[in-house]
């Protein structure tokens, strides 16, 4: 197995020259070749492994294209034999397009994502969990009463004591962690039938000579932004611009489960049943490890932390099931950067505006791995812990 790099320039800007003349003094002449990888029109790169027939490995996919980009042309006379003057012209701003483009949500391991994609794969994932769903009922009883009691408590907000904010705390986490689920799984539960149709269309891909093959999308998040530079003003002249760019991440994954042992009866009949006890988590004896570890109090916020939960449901095995080698993570990252001309001289010189593009794409292979993180909180995050903090002030 050997890492190899392969290069190409598909197409080039090719020389591009200024000219300053004041006169009577000889005329100042830059000529730029431009050929150079970093002023390619059109430049693509390939980093992959060799000696591995068949088989999965890394690869790393980066295109830079600027063929939508125009370099800077035109001729100012300023009299007295003095002018300016650009042809084909690169301007000085014309750096390397990067993926920074402000702040976006960071990016789980390729190992977390991978755990994440056999989880939400896995034939033995359940749709609503019937056991956690009635353990859950037990707390129905308080939440009505707290709904009783969200009347007087509106009217009383004007106080604005500790004994308000904690009830206002109370409901805001009823909803989050009583109401919100429950409409959620009652929604599923609607849903059984279809639920049901897919999964039986899964069992039995699953059974087939080729196995359960899933693609998953995993992430995707944008930012924007916006910035003023000078281009160009190698003649004495400002070339301004105003530069849009726009960064986009998505990730999927690609995995293929082949079962472990295949039942006597694979049949309609038989599989719908299975499908049916799967869908709702009953295919095994009381509760396994993940609806345990559901029932137990504040394991939502381990899992903000780490991924323990999808570890357990990932390595579920009521259909003996088993991917076939690591999973397929794949990343692509675009970068799309618009100039757009501000200065008064766009009559004159024309060109240093139009799109450049940055494109990585990136693949990658992972078994899975169990991790823990410190997460950026996110609005919802953050008014839970200030909820559970108001809820256990003083009175």
């Amino acid at each position: 197995m050997v890492n190899r790099t392969r290069e190409r320039i598909f197409s080039s800007f090719g020389p591009g020259v200024s000219v300053r003349q004041i006169a009577p003094n000889p005329p100042l002449i830059t000529t730029q070749p431009q050929d150079a990888v970093l002023d390619a029109k059109h430049w693509k790169r390939n980093i992959d492994v060799v000696g591995l027939p068949k088989q999965d490995h890394p690869l790393t996919i980066t295109e830079r294209d600027n063929r939508g980009f125009l370099p800077l042309t035109g001729f100012q006379d300023q009299g007295g034999g003095s002018y300016r003057s650009y042809d084909n012209y690169l301007p000085s701003a014309f750096l390397p397009v990067a993926h920074n483009y402000g702040y976006l949500p960071p990016l789980p391991s390729v190992g977390t994502r991978a755990t994440t994609l056999r989880a939400r794969t896995n034939p033995s994932r359940e749709e609503v969990s019937i056991p956690n769903f009635l353990y859950e009922m037990k707390d129905l009883p308080q939440m009505l009463r707290n709904m009783k009691n969200l009347a007087p408590l509106l009217r009383n907000l004007r106080h604005r004591n500790d004994a308000a904010m904690s009830a206002i705390a109370s409901q805001h986490l009823g909803y989050e962690f009583g109401w919100k689920p429950l409409v959620s799984d009652i929604s599923q539960l609607l849903q059984f039938q279809s639920q049901v149709d897919r999964r039986i269309v899964e069992l039995n891909r699953l059974y087939s000579g080729t196995g359960l093959k899933r693609r998953l999308n995993l992430f995707d998040a944008s930012i924007s932004g916006v910035g003023s530079v000078v281009a160009d003003s190698s003649l004495g002249a400002f070339i301004n611009v105003r530069k849009h760019g726009v960064t986009r991440v998505r990730s999927w994954g690609t995995i293929r489960w082949r079962p472990t042992k295949v039942p006597k009866d694979i049949g309609h009949q038989s599989l719908g049943r299975t499908a049916r006890r799967l869908v709702h988590g009953i295919n095994h004896l009381g509760v396994d490890a993940t609806q345990a570890w559901n029932m137990i109090p504040f394991s939502w916020l381990g899992d903000w932390f780490g991924n323990f939960g999808e570890w357990l449901a990932a390595n579920r095995n009521d259909v003996p099931a088993a991917p076939v080698g690591p999973c397929n993570i794949m990343t692509l990252t675009e970068t799309y950067e618009w100039w757009e001309r501000t200065d008064g001289l766009q009559q004159v010189f024309v060109g240093a505006s139009g799109m450049r593009v940055l494109r990585t794409k990136e693949r990658a292979q992972s078994s899975g791995t169990l991790s823990v993180h410190l997460p950026l909180a996110t609005a919802r995050q953050f008014s839970i812990l200030a909820a559970l903090n108001l809820q256990r002030k003083k009175r």
